[in-house]
């Protein structure tokens, strides 16, 4: 019935006709196939985004692990051919005054410092018998004072370990804490330095 009159109207009627059903079938084709396509090329393209963010951040993660792993190469290479630090067993009452000394110039109150118990500590080719001394200090005071005086018992020419410690404080400014440290200091018996 279509086809009948179209067939009945003039050439540029039908010529009209169709080319607007072309373009009719056109815009359904469009909608249909291209528009999905395009959506789901544009989910892909949004997820492979998100996936190469995930991978660069792996990527700095990579990078900063390797950096810190060198720099803890060349630690353990200095500290390979060092004699242990360890303080002849006279001198330990003197290193705990220098620790509460260190203490107080950072702004911290030694609240108390305390012998806790010695015990032996195993070394591959002993000169020296070594034992542990383990000292519990107690402070209070400015986080910053704390932080510092952990970083200046790293630095120190004898080995003191943190066996354990605990910080009580304030989450707001001024930040100040209490800080329990359990630290482990090697005495030899003998009275000789290694």
């Amino acid at each position: 019935m279509i086809i009948e009159q179209l067939i009945k109207r003039p050439a540029r009627e039908r010529r009209i006709m169709v080319f607007a059903l072309l373009v009719v079938v056109g815009i359904v084709g469009y909608l249909s196939v291209v528009a999905p396509a395009v959506e789901s090329l544009n989910g892909v393209e949004s997820d492979l985004a998100t996936t190469q963010s995930g991978l660069d951040f792996q990527e700095r993660q990579l990078k900063s692990l390797r950096a810190e792993t060198e720099a803890s190469q060349k630690i353990v290479a200095e500290f390979k051919d060092m004699a242990c630090p360890w303080i002849a067993a006279g001198k330990a009452d003197s290193i705990m005054q220098e620790f509460q000394k260190e203490a107080a110039s950072l702004g911290l109150t030694v609240k108390s410092m305390v012998r806790e118990r010695a015990g032996g500590l195993k070394l591959k080719d002993p000169k020296v018998p070594v034992s542990a001394l383990m000292v519990r200090l107690d402070v209070a005071g400015p986080y910053t004072g704390v932080v510092e005086l952990l970083r200046r018992l790293n630095k120190r020419s004898i080995a003191v370990g943190v066996d354990d410690l605990s910080i009580r404080g304030l989450d707001e400014p001024p930040f100040e804490v209490d800080v329990s440290i359990l630290m482990k200091i090697p005495v030899a018996e003998g009275g000789k330095n290694g």
